[in-house]
């Protein structure tokens, strides 16, 4: 078998789990949660990071590319976007992607890659579905979102072959006692809220009956009303501990009847991080019936799916307690796997078996 390592581009080790023992690299969860995986599944990880001076960026570089053309032939795993779109690294990040592009291309190396986000697709809009295209296409192996991601990605033209669906995205964590839920017309809603600009439009106090607590970053508390209550901010790995309602929404965009704008029209296809934190914290869910997650929400049963948020009190004015009561059971079964990253590894095993075959 090869040895299996996973590339990635941020900082080296920079602090310690104390308890698993696990390297971090910073803040960001979703790459720490990667990081886990790989190293409790016995891989090893190689650091590249170009967070640094232009000097020790071509070292790295040069190194990278020495390894993936002249080391014993071996499965390497990408992150991509090689880190999230930034107008400060926006030049270097395309240096990094052009240069390995070409390095793919000769390298006897089999590469994989596990999307985090269409990068361009996010930003700039389905129009611009080429310019992550133009890379993807030279991985070997392709770790997507979702069924709906893989579809769209077939249509633009990537290979069937390479692609492989995770379903679910990872939210590791220890075992937690979640507060019992009881039905009620609070919801969830955590992110970053100043991208969330559908919150302005609950102005009209009496258009809904139910509330929404949110948590995260970008809300200014004095902007708070009989819908909007702020409750602060927590650690990615803290606050699937204290979200408190009855279920977590899932929404995006510009406005409240549809999903609208750049990131409303993404959750077409992207499975957002916090359908797996919702998950976690054992809150059924309600999302936009044109999110790629609603197809998740029907099939395990874990909460409902709307046109727009105005149909919420109407759902809710409806559901009686046994119906509420399936979906926690529901989503407590599903939750055990996402705290261990269960669709992930499975993604990865996934690959390992085709390789192998």
């Amino acid at each position: 078998m090869r040895k299996i390592f996973l590339v990635n581009f941020k900082d080296a080790t920079i602090a310690l789990n104390d308890k698993t023992k696990i390297p971090k690299i910073g803040g960001d969860k979703y790459d720490n949660d990667i990081l886990e995986i790989f190293l409790k599944l016995g891989f090893e990880i190689i650091y590249c990071p170009i967070m640094q001076n232009k000097f020790s960026k071509f070292i790295v570089l040069i190194k990278l590319i020495k390894t993936l053309l002249f080391s014993e032939k071996s499965l390497y795993f990408f992150r991509y976007p090689f880190l999230y779109w930034s107008r400060n690294l926006y030049f270097i990040q395309m240096l990094y992607q052009w240069i390995l592009f070409y390095i793919m291309k000769i390298s006897k190396q089999k590469i994989g890659v596990i999307i985090s986000d269409l990068d361009f697709v996010r930003n700039e809009g389905f129009k611009n579905t080429y310019k992550d295209i133009r890379f993807l296409k030279n991985f070997d192996y392709i770790i997507v979102h979702n069924d709906i991601m893989k579809d769209f990605l077939i249509k633009n033209g990537l290979d069937k072959k390479k692609l492989i669906n995770q379903e679910i995205g990872n939210n590791l964590s220890e075992e937690f006692i979640i507060p019992k839920r009881t039905l009620s017309r609070t919801l969830v809603f955590s992110g970053n809220l100043s991208k969330s600009k559908f919150l302005s439009k609950f102005d009209n106090e009496n258009m809904f009956s139910y509330k929404i607590n949110l948590y995260g970053i970008g809300f200014n508390k004095k902007d708070e009303n009989k819908i909007l209550k702020y409750k602060g901010t927590y650690s990615s790995e803290n606050i699937v501990k204290v979200l408190d309602g009855s279920f977590g929404l899932i929404w995006d965009g510009d406005e409240i009847n549809t999903c609208s704008g750049l990131y409303g029209e993404y959750t077409k296809i992207n499975n957002p991080s916090k359908f797996s934190q919702y998950v976690v914290a054992g809150l059924p869910i309600i999302a936009w019936k044109k999110a790629a997650v609603a197809k998740v929400i029907k099939k395990y049963n874990i909460g409902f799916v709307v046109n727009d948020l105005v149909e919420i009190d109407d759902i809710l004015n409806n559901i009686d307690k046994k119906t509420y009561q399936d979906y926690l059971c529901n989503v407590m079964k599903l939750r055990k796997k996402v705290m261990v990253g269960y669709h992930f590894k499975s993604a990865i095993k996934r690959v390992i078996d085709i390789l192998e075959e």
